[in-house]
């Protein structure tokens, strides 16, 4: 698969502006699933698209090294998740979302007049940049792969034993004892982008 093709890693800290631009907001990405989706004739639910964002997120991670969104990805008792994209969602239920997704922008955020955000606000539906194949690519094979899954068939995926989340799970009830749950608690990227090449490293020798 053409974005299967790895970065080369040296070692050096990579920045937002490396490996195809800045990352995209979580609304971009569960876009870009949700327009595929109709155009299929399906549906997704707010268990299925959280679940193809982060696994779109992860492979991102693995292959270049950067992410795909800077919203950092949380460890909830039901399994790793991005808060924004939950809340948006959460009214649907276990329903087919009939919708898509929007985000706040500030188009003058950083501009010259005396207001910074003279410019207003803007709701948009965003989508990935016109001619960003690489992340176009990517999306592409995360939902040829994962597409036709059920919410559970992901979430059991995202689950396992050595994931990220049940890392994280492990970690958080490590350091706070006697502590049923604590809530936010932060999945490293380097943990998402480490699973997600160790899987990546399995495709690559069996030749899939």
């Amino acid at each position: 698969e053409p974005f299967l093709k790895e970065e080369e890693d040296d070692g050096t800290q990579h920045t937002e502006e490396d490996e195809m631009g800045l990352p995209y907001v979580p609304s971009a990405v569960a876009n870009e699933f949700l327009e595929r989706a109709g155009k299929a004739g399906r549906t997704l639910t707010p268990m299925q698209l959280l679940k193809l964002t982060y696994i779109s997120h992860g492979w991102n991670l693995a292959v270049t090294h950067s992410p795909l969104f800077e919203e950092p990805v949380q460890a909830w008792k039901y399994g790793p998740v991005i808060p924004s994209l939950f809340h948006e969602f959460k009214e649907f239920g276990g329903n087919p979302i009939s919708k898509l997704s929007e985000c706040v922008n500030f188009p003058d955020a950083f501009g010259t007049g005396s207001d910074p955000f003279g410019g207003g606000i803007v709701i948009e539906k965003p989508f990935f940049d016109e001619g960003d194949t690489d992340r176009v690519e990517l999306i592409d094979w995360v939902w040829s792969k994962y597409g036709a899954y059920s919410g559970s068939q992901l979430s059991k995926m995202t689950h396992k034993p050595g994931t990220p989340w049940s890392n994280a799970v492990a970690e958080m009830k490590r350091t706070n004892p006697g502590k049923d749950w604590v809530s936010g608690w932060k999945i490293e990227n380097d943990k998402i982008k480490n699973h997600f090449h160790m899987l990546w490293e399995k495709i690559r020798g069996h030749g899939v």
